[in-house]
């Protein structure tokens, strides 16, 4: 159906990786220093453990301050956020899971399913065979080329509602 030169793995973009025990104060540097959106945190074996987004993050720091005083540092910012390192006190997300090795045909059923908890832009992470972390999917760079393939849409199933 689509042109077998292609892969999930050529929609997928990179994000920083941190660890479970990865200190909240690093995962706010990271997100104040770059212009990614998302942090995956991965156990020792790159197995992924969930994405921490910015939006998640500020959230939670907004909603902390809104009842606590004016953090003078960052640091102060952490300390106020009254939160421990694991990560069950991050605010970790669970994307949908795809493999690598599904082709793009298989991975249009994933589109078509309702997101899950109703979100409108739910993430996708892309695993290889053996379930180590490869990326996330750029679904619109994946979306600008499946329009583009218009003979392909066409023929399939596939409808954009």
């Amino acid at each position: 159906m689509y042109n077998s030169n292609f892969s999930l793995t050529d929609f997928v973009y990179s994000v920083p990786v941190c660890q479970p025990e990865t200190k909240i104060s690093s995962l706010l540097t990271i997100f104040l220093g770059t212009k990614h959106h998302y942090i995956a945190i991965v156990a020792r074996n790159d197995h992924l453990v969930g994405l921490v987004s910015d939006r998640s993050l500020y959230a939670r720091i907004i909603e902390s301050n809104l009842r606590k005083q004016q953090p003078e540092s960052q640091d102060d910012l952490v300390k106020n956020l009254g939160l421990n390192n694991n990560d069950s006190e991050l605010p970790v997300e669970s994307p949908i899971i795809l493999s690598a090795q599904m082709s793009l045909s298989e991975s249009l059923a994933y589109f078509k399913l309702p997101p899950p908890n109703n979100e409108s832009n739910p993430i996708y992470a892309l695993l290889d065979a053996k379930e180590k972390f490869l990326g996330i999917l750029d679904t619109e760079k994946l979306i600008k080329f499946l329009l583009l393939d218009r003979q392909d849409i066409l023929e399939s199933n596939y409808q954009l509602t």
